[in-house]
């Protein structure tokens, strides 16, 4: 008899994660849920349909770890590193077979920085 309020409180739980599991529904903007005899015409609908796809694609990029600074100067972690190779341009690209080219600029001068 001792175990049935766990057992119960285990099965509410597990519902509410699998409810919260799901996918989230969709709704239609109020402009798209006019048919087209309502809005004009087949011609005006399409012409909806092109208008919705030439929205910008959104795409996020996520880890688990957060940044310790956002300054290049002091930066400390690995996910720090990720970012600043997002965001700024380094002054050369290493390959994969070693050597660097450069990224800022089309080519180098081949000085030594001897004076």
């Amino acid at each position: 008899m001792k175990r049935y309020p766990w057992t119960v409180l285990a099965l509410i739980v597990t519902v509410l994660l699998l409810a919260s599991c799901g996918a989230p529904s969709q709704t239609a903007a109020p402009e798209q849920t006019a048919a087209p005899e309502e809005s004009g015409g087949a011609e005006e609908a399409g012409g909806a349909e092109e208008a919705a796809s030439t929205e910008p694609i959104i795409t996020r990029i996520g880890w688990a770890g957060s940044p310790d600074t956002l300054n290049p100067g002091v930066g400390v972690l690995s996910e720090a590193y990720t970012i600043y190779e997002l965001v700024y341009d380094s002054m050369y690209q290493l390959q994969l077979d070693g050597t660097y080219t450069p990224e800022l600029a089309e080519s180098s001068s081949g000085t030594t920085g001897k004076t």
